[in-house]
């Protein structure tokens, strides 16, 4: 279910903020540009998956 995937993506986001924040990670270029643009991915992913949840409801709405 889309509700489904937008739980995960929320919470994926939240724990590579978390490693964003690590000292670990932002001073190691490699890491950082890694956890980045997985961080970038998801936040994309997760955009997506609200706009696509928006239209579904959109739909429903239109049918009542």
């Amino acid at each position: 279910k889309i509700e489904d995937q937008i739980q995960d993506l929320e919470r994926r986001k939240a724990e590579l903020e978390q490693e964003l924040a690590k000292s670990e990670v932002y001073t190691n270029v490699s890491k950082l540009k890694s956890t980045k643009a997985d961080f970038d991915k998801v936040s994309s992913d997760l955009a997506e998956a609200n706009a696509r949840w928006e239209e579904i409801a959109s739909s429903i709405d239109r049918l009542s």
